[in-house]
C-alpha cells in the first residue's frame, strides 16, 4: 500500500502539483492560499486526522504580508504550530520547509529562518532549507525565471521554481518514508 503524505500551508504549498511530482505515493494537500500559521493551526483536527505517513509543512510568509505581524512573532507562531503538530503526531515524520524568498525586499524572511532552524532539531522535525533551492544568490530575492505571476504579486512559482524545489525535496521525502 502506498504511503500518505500530507502537505500544509499557503499558496505555495496549495498550488503545487505534489501528485505529479511524486506519484508513488497518496498525496492530500490541504494547502490555501492567503493561509498563515494562524490558519494552519485551526486545520489541526484534520491534520491529526489526516493518517498521513509524512506531513510536509510550509508557511509563514502570509504572518509577513497580510497579517504584518513582526520577525518576533512570526518566530513565534512557527515554533508554535511546529510543537502543538510535533506533540500531537510523535510518531509521524515531518519536514518543515523555509520560508522562501520573496521578489521585494523582506529581509527578515532570511532572519527568520535562520532562527527557526535550530529548534526543529529538537522537535525531531527535518527542516529543510528551500530558501537556497530558490533565490538568486546575487540579491536573496526569488529567482526572476521561477516566478508565475511577475506582473503582478510576483511571490508565486510557475513549473521551473516547484521542480526546482522538488528536486532536492524528493530524496528527502524518500529517506523520511524509509525509515
Amino acid at each position: 500500500m502506498a504511503k500518505k503524505i500530507l502537505f500544509i500551508g499557503d499558496s505555495l504549498i496549495a498550488h503545487g502539483d505534489w501528485q505529479s511530482y511524486l506519484p508513488e505515493f497518496v498525496i492530500e494537500n490541504i494547502g490555501v492560499p492567503g493561509d498563515s500559521t494562524e490558519e494552519t493551526l485551526e486545520k489541526l483536527d484534520q491534520i491529526i486526522q489526516s493518517g498521513a505517513d509524512l506531513i510536509v509543512v510550509e508557511v509563514g510568509i502570509n504572518d509577513f504580508g497580510s497579517k504584518k505581524y513582526s520577525k518576533a512573532r512570526v518566530v513565534e507562531n512557527i515554533l508554535g504550530l511546529a510543537t502543538v503538530i510535533r506533540k500531537s503526531l510523535p510518531n509521524v515524520a515531518i519536514i518543515w520547509n523555509s520560508l522562501t524568498p520573496r521578489s521585494d525586499d523582506l529581509f527578515e524572511v532570511e532572519e527568520v529562518n535562520e532562527l527557526i532552524q535550530g529548534t526543529f532539531e529538537e522537535l525531531d522535525i527535518e527542516y529543510f532549507d528551500v530558501f537556497t533551492h530558490l533565490r538568486n544568490s546575487h540579491n536573496n530575492r526569488l529567482q526572476a525565471e521561477f516566478i508565475s505571476d511577475p506582473e503582478g504579486f510576483a511571490n508565486h512559482l510557475n513549473s521551473l521554481g516547484y521542480e526546482a524545489w522538488i528536486a532536492p525535496l524528493k530524496p528527502l521525502i524518500h529517506a523520511e518514508l524509509s525509515n
